[in-house]
């Protein structure tokens, strides 16, 4: 429900934040909460913006700039 609430992109410091502070209230160690809080975002968030930028790259070196032009009808 955090990350639904457009205050950063991504929910990002916001969801961290809840999802430490929630795992605290359950019962998790404050340190393996944080260390587990980071692995989620790192495996959900950060690594396919890095997979997407490797793809772009890859896609424009083996196919080029699009010949395609928008024109008006």
């Amino acid at each position: 429900m955090v990350a639904l609430i457009p205050l950063t992109p991504g929910g990002l410091g916001i969801v961290e934040a809840s999802l430490s502070g929630l795992l605290i209230l359950a019962g998790v160690k404050p340190d393996r909460a944080v260390l587990a809080t980071l692995a989620y975002r790192l495996a959900s968030y950060w690594l396919p913006i890095m997979a997407g930028t490797v793809s772009y790259f890859v896609f424009r070196r083996r196919y080029g700039k699009s010949k395609v032009t928008l024109t008006d009808p």
